[in-house]
Formats: structure tokens, sequence, C-alpha cells
């Protein structure tokens, strides 16, 4: 079995461990689209460890909010969208580029409100915007909501033992065998680094 490094990686890693609260509006995995990567140690960065005391979702500011219309994080500058589907199709061009996208968010951390998941402009695509916590909590009513995001794409690396993880847990999910001495590569994700946005409707 020869592997490469994947760019769309299907939320099923958000059960790996850590801040594993992302489901699509059905409540079932999505089938496509970086999600929250997790390694032997916590969140690797997505969420706060598990060592560390976690604030409740009532502690986090504006985690519960009703109405999630309205502005987020240091505004937007960007005037020119660039499609979701664009930025997947060769990620590495766009790699530290200051980019303005759209999508339906499809899945939300409802524990910090650190990231999001935007749904793409094509089938079975979506892109996840992580967010530096606190500095913009996107609350758990914006799932179905159309939200425009400015932020870095960034390029995430983990390590082969995450790597044969995550292919097990979908093997397990197939119902197929898996055997990870096959895997021998990292997994490298791509997301966006959300510096602002905006939740018109």
């Amino acid at each position: 079995m020869t592997t490469r490094p994947l760019i769309l990686v299907p939320a099923l890693l958000f059960a790996l461990t850590g801040c594993n609260d992302g489901v699509d509006a059905g409540g079932e995995p999505l089938q496509g689209g970086p999600a929250q990567v997790q390694g032997e140690v916590g969140c690797l960065g997505d969420c706060e460890s598990e060592a560390t005391a976690e604030p409740k979702p009532a502690e986090v500011a504006g985690i519960d909010r009703v109405d999630p219309k309205g502005a987020y994080g240091m505004g937007l500058t960007l005037t020119e969208f660039t499609a979701i589907s664009t930025i997947l199709a060769d990620p590495q061009s766009f790699l530290d580029q200051k980019v303005l996208v759209r999508g339906e968010a499809v899945a939300v951390c409802t524990k910090m409100g650190c990231w999001v998941e935007l749904k793409g402009d094509e089938p079975y695509q979506s892109l996840k915007v992580k967010v530096e916590d606190g500095e913009i909590v996107f609350p758990a009513s914006c799932q179905g909501h159309e939200i425009v995001v400015e932020g870095v794409v960034q390029r995430l690396e983990y390590p082969v033992e995450t790597h044969r993880k995550y292919l097990a847990a979908q093997a397990e999910q197939k119902g197929e065998a898996f055997d990870p001495e096959t895997v021998t590569e990292p997994l490298v994700v791509w997301q966006l680094r959300g510096l602002g946005a905006r939740i018109d409707s």
C-alpha cells in the first residue's frame, strides 16, 4: 500500500482525542475536509491540551451566542474571494498567503469556538478554519450559516503514527482490514488560520 500526504482529511479525525465534537448538521462525520488532527499528547495546537484546565462552554465568552450574525476578529481587508476548491486543488501555491473565502459552516468547535469547518464549492470538500483561542470565538449557533473568512493558508504535518491512527480508524469504520506497517509517510493537512470573519445571514 502506497500512501501520500493528505490534503482532504475526513472529520473522522475529530474522534482521536481532545476537542472532538465536530460533526455535520446531521450528526454524521464529514466526507471531506481538513479536520482536527490529534496525536499522542492532546490537541497539537488545535485546542488546549487535555492536561490543562479547559474552560467549560459556559465560561467561554460568546460560545453560547444565539444569533451568530456580525463581525469577528480583525475584520476583513480583502475584497476578492478565492474558491475553496481552487485552494485545495493546489494548496502549496497558496502557502502562507492571505485569502478570502466563504462557505456554509458544517461543523464547529462547541468547547472553545476555536475552529469552524466550511463547506467547499465542490461536493465532498471542506476547509477548516482555525483561530487563536480567544481571538475569535465561533458560537455553536453559526453552524448552518454562511461565513466569510479572511486568513492565511497553513500546512500542518503530523507524524507517521498519527497517520496510522487515522487510517486505522477509517478502516474500522468501513469494516476493512488495515496493516499499520504499510503507512510510512506523515499526515499532511491544509487549513486556514483565521484572522477575521463575518456572518451576514
